[in-house]
């Protein structure tokens, strides 16, 4: 998350992933998903929570089934 931005991967039933990003100043109430639009953004946030969840030895990380390029204890 970033003070403009909120960020959460959401993993749905079937294991599949899904990024949500809002514009916390464009849409306060978080009704749009700007993910398509932000995938740069996206990118590198992803990134930081899956370097996260590794350095930390999240339980999380381990039920995503697939290894993240980058991320490294």
């Amino acid at each position: 998350m970033t003070h403009s931005h909120p960020f959460v991967i959401e993993r749905g039933d079937d294991g599949e992933e899904r990024s949500i990003l809002h514009d916390h100043y464009a849409d306060p109430f978080q009704l749009e998903n700007v993910a398509d639009r932000e995938v740069e953004r996206v990118r590198d946030l992803e990134r930081e929570v899956y370097q996260w969840c590794a350095r930390i030895d999240d339980p999380w990380l381990s039920t995503s089934g697939e290894v993240t390029p980058g991320a490294t204890a």
